[in-house]
């Protein structure tokens, strides 16, 4: 035997004459068993059985709650990605999210990271899509790492389905900071370097130069050196 509440939580239950329990349950809720006789007025209270079940993230049409998530989504933080004090994104990137591979092929200065979220599979572009504050951007790396509020990487062939072919080698969205009203914030860094040379060789004038260099020619088989001596 079985009821269910009204809008306003309000049931009737009727019982045979020898029931002694009763379970109210509701879905995210902890299920409680009761002893009840016929007649008796119950007031129940059930308790949340919250388990992150309310945390949102990012799938690229909006925002979804967790529990509702079937895709392969991993985020990561401003706290993972500024922290790493990095001037390039993709850099930051490099072993924070599973099943991304962050390879950097050049040690130049201002030189990026490629990035492959599920492999080589085409013969073409491997790269994942970028989108930045809902805009596609041509390059990870034309963010300022301390803008990322939190960056999020969808890994699985369902992106394709909201993208089409581009989100076809995965999509990575990232979203900026943005202002809050009554909470103001100043962030300052200052960084320098110095270089200088462990130490500096010792030149000679013109004249031993060229005396030094017919020399040589001389050592080496020629007739004369290269500077007449007159």
């Amino acid at each position: 035997m079985g009821t269910t509440t009204g809008n306003n939580g309000q049931f009737t239950l009727r019982l045979p004459a020898g029931a002694g329990k009763i379970a109210v349950s509701m879905l995210n809720y902890l299920s409680q068993t009761l002893d009840v006789s016929p007649g008796q007025q119950l007031e129940i209270s059930l308790s949340a059985n919250s388990r992150e079940l309310d945390e949102t993230v990012v799938v690229g049409y909006g925002r979804q709650r967790k529990k509702d998530l079937t895709g392969a989504v991993s985020t990561i933080s401003a706290k993972d990605v500024g922290g790493r004090q990095t001037l390039k994104v993709s850099d930051a990137l490099q072993g924070a999210v599973a099943g991304v591979s962050v390879t950097r092929s050049s040690g130049s200065p201002g030189g990026g990271s490629s990035i492959l979220i599920r492999g080589i599979t085409t013969i073409g572009t491997n790269g994942p899509l970028v989108v930045v504050d809902g805009v596609p951007v041509s390059s990870i790396d034309n963010v300022n790492p301390n803008d990322v509020e939190s960056l999020t990487v969808l890994k699985d062939a369902a992106s394709a389905a909201i993208y089409g072919s581009r989100g076809a080698a995965g999509v990575i969205l990232v979203t900026t900071k943005r202002a809050s009203s009554g909470k103001p914030s100043l962030e300052y860094n200052y960084e320098y370097g110095v270089q200088k040379p462990t130490a500096l060789p010792d030149y000679v004038g013109p004249q031993d130069y060229m005396r030094l260099f017919n020399e040589q020619a001389m050592n080496d088989g020629a007739a004369s050196g290269a500077y007449p001596s007159s």
